[in-house]
C-alpha cells in the first residue's frame, strides 16, 4: 500500500510540473521597452567610460577634494552646474557625480581642486541652496583610510 502513496504523489507532480511549467508552449514575448541595441551600447558606454575612470582613480587627490551632497537626484548636468558653483573657490580640477548603473543621478559628487588652499573656500558654501536644497558640503576622506572621522 505505501508503494502505490509513492507512486501516486509522484504522478501529481509530474502532472502538476507539466502543467504550470513551459513543457510544449513557447516563453511569453520579451517586453519592447528598448530597442535591441540600445544595451549593447549601454554595455559597451559604460566599458568605455570605466578605463578612463580607473586612470581618473590614480590622480584622485582626497586633501585637494570636497564632497558635495543633498543635491537633487533630477539635476540637470550636475558636472557643469558644479563646476560653476565653485569656481570662486579656485580652479576646479575635475567634478565627479555618481551615477547609478542606470544612469540616473545619485545626488553627490565629488569635486577636485588643483591647490588645497582652495578646500576651505569650498567647505563656505556648505548649506547653500541649490535647486530648492540646501547643498552638504564636507571634507573628502577616504572611509577606508580613517574610519572614525565624522
Amino acid at each position: 500500500l505505501r508503494g502505490e502513496e509513492d507512486f501516486g504523489s509522484t504522478a501529481t507532480e509530474e502532472l502538476m510540473e507539466t502543467e504550470s511549467g513551459l513543457f510544449g508552449r513557447r516563453a511569453p514575448p520579451a517586453r519592447k521597452s528598448e530597442p535591441p541595441g540600445l544595451r549593447k551600447n549601454q554595455q559597451g558606454l559604460s566599458e568605455a567610460l570605466r578605463l578612463p575612470q580607473d586612470e581618473l582613480k590614480e590622480q584622485r587627490k582626497d586633501e585637494n577634494s570636497v564632497f558635495v551632497s543633498n543635491l537633487a537626484f533630477n539635476m540637470e548636468d550636475p558636472e557643469g552646474k558644479l563646476r560653476t558653483l565653485f569656481q570662486g573657490c579656485g580652479t576646479v580640477q575635475q567634478v565627479r557625480p555618481v551615477f547609478t548603473p542606470k544612469g540616473v543621478f545619485r545626488g553627490y559628487c565629488y569635486v577636485q581642486f588643483e591647490d588645497r588652499l582652495a578646500v576651505p573656500e569650498a567647505l563656505k558654501l556648505d548649506r547653500q541652496e541649490v535647486d530648492g536644497r540646501p547643498m552638504y558640503v564636507s571634507p573628502c576622506v577616504d572611509k577606508n583610510k580613517n574610519p572614525d572621522f565624522k
